[in-house]
């Protein structure tokens, strides 16, 4: 496995243990929906992490905001699918994740605060 996968699994084991957290449910039963890779000539498209509310999917990359819109319109069209709010965690060498969503998405989470 190359370290680029590598850093890639350790991002979306985290980011699965969290939302399982969330979810409630153990962290240690955390999974991954991939393995994602490439099939052929084309790539498949996949949620990298799913929980009971969520899809995100991980990108632990240095290139990051060249990509950050096709990486969008990926998980939007995977969390339609699946029917879940479609989150996308970004990460860089040397620096915290970011979480990126649609601001539609944004605005019903604050709609829907318990306070």
């Amino acid at each position: 496995m190359s370290a680029a996968r590598r850093k890639g699994n350790i991002l979306e084991t985290a980011v699965a243990q969290r939302l399982h957290i969330v979810d409630g449910v153990d962290p240690k039963l955390a999974g991954i929906q991939t393995p994602t890779g490439r099939m052929g000539n084309t790539y498949r498209l996949q949620i990298d992490v799913a929980s009971q509310n969520w899809a995100a999917e991980c990108k632990n990359r240095e290139d990051n905001p060249k990509r950050l819109w096709t990486w969008l319109d990926q998980i939007e069209e995977q969390a339609g699918k699946v029917d879940k709010a479609g989150i996308l965690v970004v990460k860089r060498n040397f620096r915290r994740p970011l979480v990126v969503m649609d601001a539609e998405t944004f605005y019903d989470l604050i709609d829907r605060r318990p306070w």
